[in-house]
């Protein structure tokens, strides 16, 4: 099935808050993570990993943020991605959420909402021909 990009400059914008995004909360959770053990009520395990795997993602965001125009392909994978990481950080919520603090509990929720938006502003920048 072949797809167009609806408006490039929305979409290489979105693709920027993504690697913002993603690239800030990576590199604190990476960097801080000791100091983040107590405030969110997580295992340094589940913060390096999320934190790890957030960092990653938004390097993704920014390949394609620098391409002109951005690979479609490539584009798909990172809206695939992305909704399959919201779908396992609901899993992260449903092991940890009794464990973290009303901090933790608010950045495990922020990151499914922030995840997921993007993802679907992504999405929405797709069209089928």
């Amino acid at each position: 099935m072949a797809y167009r990009i609806i408006d490039t400059t929305r979409l290489i914008k979105i693709l920027w808050a993504d690697f913002f995004l993603g690239a800030i909360s990576g590199l604190l959770g990476l960097s801080c993570f000791k100091l983040f053990i107590p405030i969110f009520g997580l295992t340094a395990e589940v913060l390096i990993w999320i934190s790890a795997i957030t960092f990653l993602y938004s390097l993704f965001a920014l390949r394609l943020a620098l391409m002109k125009p951005p690979s479609i392909p490539l584009l798909r994978i990172l809206i695939i991605a992305n909704w399959a990481w919201t779908l396992i950080s609901l899993g992260i919520i449903a092991f940890h959420f009794s464990d973290a603090t009303l901090l933790g509990q608010a950045w495990l929720v922020l990151q499914i909402l922030v995840v997921g938006g993007l993802a679907w502003l992504e999405g929405n920048q797709l069209e089928k021909k």
